[in-house]
């Protein structure tokens, strides 16, 4: 296998890492970075103090400059050349200095340090992004997560600038010699991983605050000022700066905390150590959702609690990077309901993480929790949905399982025994386990050592229907590959009829263990109208409803009173949609029926989220067309019928937008852009204005150039271009699709976030004539993309070129004969196992509608 041309010769291992953190240590940095000393590269100089535990050893650092210009041990120069991204020493002391100095580039892919220009106005910003094995793209460095250092950072930049860093200043910027520079030096860190090093510089509108003493900050760039609503943002802060201390037992370890909005970055957010990096797509330009706003919330707490579990006390390897993330996003939903107004996090939870967890663990590249990470190249195949949202919903029937007051405590003890070190998922467990009284070893090897889902469903027995319940029974079965049946502690939720609806009258804990749990408690007890399984959302699993609740589900979802019981009855009815049990014609109905009326955002917004795919991927061709405009006419009926400015109505807006068809659905938007037709209370703001645009695109619009160009003069920044160069990849012509590829795949100037933002233009439903073409050409692209381009623009093509819109058994079998090739790399390797697979599930879903025939309604 190749790897990237950008990853060079060496890539570094476990073993490697293990070997040189035995034997260096006390390590401290001092960074300095000129940044001004050309328009495409940056001087880095770098001095590394440090012991080791044998004098005479050798060792190596890892720095990847354009050009190596100074390589000092302890005074003596050495000339040894490197090797890829290793500098080798030898001839160690006891104690040791080592002075390193390069140029580096610049980049625009987002990793190391990335460089933008704000075409609006000119301005340029640098920031940072290392994880997992970045830094030393910017200063040299032992760039593994168990040689934590103290850094102290010294930068030089135009004097116009903002320069922010991992801690505070020493003192204000001072002057450069040259009286258009300053130089920034900032106080040493406490000993922090380099991955979690930061520095992001630039002409930024910044916000100061405080709270309790600590200086916090806002920052982006100019032209997005009048979008930082401040106030919301600092309030959210605040409130986590109160949470978690208290949670875990001690103070927020660093000495000011600044958020920092970034352009094109690939990922949300990152959590460097007092200096969060946060995707410019959080700056909301037009309006949005209070759920958006939610998850928005919640991406600054999970930051925010990375401060304490990831900063303070990292992961000693790159195999326990699942709970570092999976116990941020825990946190995260307990700040989130219990600190902030956004006291309804758990629906999210039920609708968004444990389904994309579930979607995860079924595919054929599912994984164990704790995955095997042998070397740096394969940590990028872990930032998947396991190491996130299944981790998360793991963590979370734990949490259920030992009780907060007991975790609470164990994670106390836990950050207390590793402050400012290191530690493993045996520290971790160990802790939570005294705190309890409880051996977690067995649970930990279930649960973290095998992958794959299992499903619930509640038997009342196979006799005629009584007015008590008689035998009641949790049967488990296994889905997918074999694997071991798991141990559950969830609630069994009995709900009635009453006055108010289908109500919780009783909730009855049940332990889960094998294939049949009776649960003798409930003979007697009047028959329940629906009976839920995981009611509370407790553990992670798929859930069956018994025969009798899914027709009362089916007749009465929207009697039931409980939002989370709705969202999980919802997620149930998915969940059959995907596995080919329910025929998409007969969900869609449900939704009309149910979803219309439904008046609960949180409940709703998920649910449509995820409407559109289901309807182009899982209609029987012959009844897709069809499908789509009776969607587009609900949607239409609801937004009439939805509260002026509110969310259900931005939300329906948004789906009549993306299904509007030829004729009267084009006309329709070209009225909400020209202001021919307006909806009451709901502006055209320049986010919606574009999503029409492209949607026109699509359509074939003859006037869609001059949309475009009148567009981009409304909105002429960095945005506004990759809009537009989306809404002219959604053409449904030969010359438009041939362009985006070409400006895509072949142009190395162009940034990551231009490519996809145009192959997501590109990638249109309907529009499979025009995009059939293209299949062979992904497929013979992907090795030489990987071979001739940077990580993130192979990995960017990989998964955003993907032909998903060409659901047909010919795709899976081209799938399977590229799959036979040996020099596949493994990334693209999972990228195309996973497409086949949803190609799959996409053609059982298209055959259960297509049998389903006319009484699917």
């Amino acid at each position: 296998m190749d790897p990237p041309a950008e990853a060079g010769a060496a890539i570094l291992t476990l073993d490697e890492a293990r070997t040189r953190s035995a034997l260096v240590g006390s390590i401290a940095y001092a960074v300095e970075l000129d940044l001004a000393d050309g328009p495409d590269h940056f001087r880095s100089t770098t001095t590394i103090t440090f012991t080791a535990a044998e004098a005479g050893a050798a060792t190596f650092v890892d720095f990847a400059p354009g050009e190596l210009l100074e390589v000092t041990l302890n005074g003596r120069p050495l000339t040894i050349p490197p090797v890829g991204h290793r500098v080798p020493i030898s001839g160690l002391a006891t104690s040791n200095s080592l002075r390193i100095v390069g140029r580096c580039p610049f980049r625009n892919d987002g990793v190391g340090l990335h460089r933008f220009q704000d075409p609006t106005d000119g301005f340029t910003y640098c920031y940072s992004h290392f994880e997992p094995f970045d830094a030393h793209r910017v200063f040299a460095c032992f760039d593994q997560p168990d040689c934590k250092g103290p850094i102290t950072l010294s930068v030089r930049a135009p004097a116009g600038w903002t320069v922010i860093g991992n801690s505070r200043l020493i003192a204000p910027p001072a002057p450069d010699a040259d009286a258009e520079l300053a130089w920034w030096r900032f106080r040493p860190t406490p000993p922090i991983s380099t991955y979690v090093s930061a520095v992001a510089a630039g002409p930024f509108h910044s916000v100061a605050d405080e709270h309790r003493g600590l200086p916090l900050g806002l920052h982006c760039r100019r032209s997005l000022a009048p979008h930082l609503d401040s106030e919301e943002l600092l309030t959210v802060t605040k409130q986590g700066l109160d949470f978690f201390p208290a949670l875990f037992g001690h103070p927020y370890p660093f000495d000011r905390y600044d958020q920092v909005f970034v352009p094109e970055f690939n990922a949300g957010a990152m959590e460097n150590a007092g200096c969060v990096t946060i995707a410019e797509g959080y700056l909301f330009r037009g309006r949005v959702t209070d759920l958006e706003r939610e998850d928005r919330a919640d991406t600054l707490l999970h930051e925010m609690a990375h401060m304490w579990f990831g900063d303070l006390v990292t992961l000693r390897w790159w195999e326990d990077l699942w709970l570092n993330e999976s116990f941020a996003t825990l946190l995260a939903l307990l700040a989130c309901t219990r600190a902030t107004r956004f006291r309804d996090r758990w629906l999210d939870f039920a609708s968004w993480t444990q389904a994309l967890a579930r979607q995860a663990d079924q595919r054929p590249t599912t994984h164990p929790v704790v995955a095997v990470v042998p070397d740096i190249e394969t940590v990028p195949l872990n930032l998947d949905r396991i190491t996130y949202e299944k981790g998360c919903s793991v963590l979370r029937q734990l949490l259920a399982l030992l009780g907060e007051e007991a975790f609470a405590a164990g994670l106390k003890r836990y950050i207390a025994r590793h402050r400012f070190g290191n530690a493993e998922l045996g520290d971790f467990l160990a802790a939570l386990g005294a705190a309890a009284g409880r051996d977690l070893t067995a649970w930990s090897r279930v649960w973290l050592q095998t992958s794959g889902v299992t499903t619930l469903r509640v038997d009342t027995g196979s006799g005629p229907v009584t007015a008590v319940l008689d035998q009641v029974v949790v049967r488990q079965a296994r889905t997918g590959p074999e694997g071991p049946l798991l141990p559950h502690r969830i609630s069994l939720g009995l709900y009635h009829d009453t006055a108010d609806g289908l109500c919780l009258r009783r909730q009855v804990p049940v332990d889960v263990a094998g294939a049949l749990t009776p649960v003798p408690e409930l003979r007697g007890e009047p028959r329940p109208a629906l009976l839920l399984p995981n009611d509370g959302a407790l553990t992670y699993a798929k859930v069956r409803l018994d025969p009798a609740s899914l027709e009362v589900a089916e007749d009465r979802l929207a009697d039931l009173a409980d939002p989370l019981a709705r969202t999980l009855v919802w997620e149930t009815l998915r969940d059959m949609l995907r596995d080919a049990e329910l025929p998409i014609r007969r969900y869609v109905a449900l939704v009309e029926r149910h979803g219309v009326g439904e008046s609960e955002p949180r409940v709703l917004l998920p649910l449509l989220r995820n409407l559109v795919t289901a309807v182009e991927r899982f209609s029987a061709p012959e009844h897709a067309a069809g499908l789509r405009r009776r969607v587009a006419g609900m949607a239409q009926r609801a937004l009439t019928g939805a509260s002026p400015g509110g969310d259900l109505q931005l939300a329906w807006t948004r789906i009549a937008i993306s299904l509007a068809g030829e004729g009267t659905g084009a006309r329709w938007l070209g009225e909400l852009l020209d202001g021919g037709s307006t909806l009451p209370d709901l502006p055209m703001d320049v986010e919606l204005r574009w999503s029409i645009v492209t949607r026109l695109g699509a359509l074939g619009d003859e006037g869609v150039d001059e949309r475009v160009d009148a567009e981009l003069r409304r909105d002429p920044g960095d945005i506004g271009r990759r809009h537009a160069a989306a809404a002219r990849a959604a053409c449904p012509t030969a010359a438009a699709k041939a362009e985006a590829w070409a400006a895509a795949s072949e142009d190395p100037g162009c940034p990551v976030a231009t490519a996809r933002a145009i192959l997501r233009g590109f990638q249109q439903a309907e529009q499979e004539t025009w995009l059939a073409p293209y299949a062979e050409r992904y497929l013979a692209g992907l090795e030489p993309m990987w071979r001739s381009r940077d990580l993130e623009m192979a990995l960017t093509f990989a998964a955003e070129a993907f032909p998903r819109h060409l659901i047909d058994p010919a795709l899976v079998d081209r799938l399977e004969a590229a799959l036979g090739s040996d020099r596949l790399a493994s990334p693209l390797r999972r990228v195309l196992v996973e497409g086949q697979d949803d190609c799959r599930r996409a053609l059982r879903a298209r055959a259960c509608d297509a049998a389903a025939g006319a009484g699917a309604d």
